[in-house]
């Protein structure tokens, strides 16, 4: 499936050398993002609509993530 322009998936240990180390997360785009426990952007761990945020991600996505996509 492609993807829509601007919207290109960002792995974080390439872009932001964050991978597996996040725990809290601001959403100060736009768009919805979604987060990936996977580089490849597989198995989703959470989602913010746009100007989400949240303080503590929960034990499934804690030092989890490792890439995101907005949509």
């Amino acid at each position: 499936m492609p993807v829509p322009a601007g919207t290109q998936p960002v792995r974080l240990e390439h872009r932001l050398r964050q991978n597996d180390l996040t725990t809290s997360i601001w959403n100060r785009t736009g768009r919805k993002v979604c987060f990936y426990n996977d580089t490849n952007h597989q198995r989703q761990l959470l989602s913010l609509d746009a100007g989400g945020s949240t303080a503590n991600v929960g034990s499934a996505a804690n030092d989890r993530i490792s890439s995101f996509q907005p949509f």
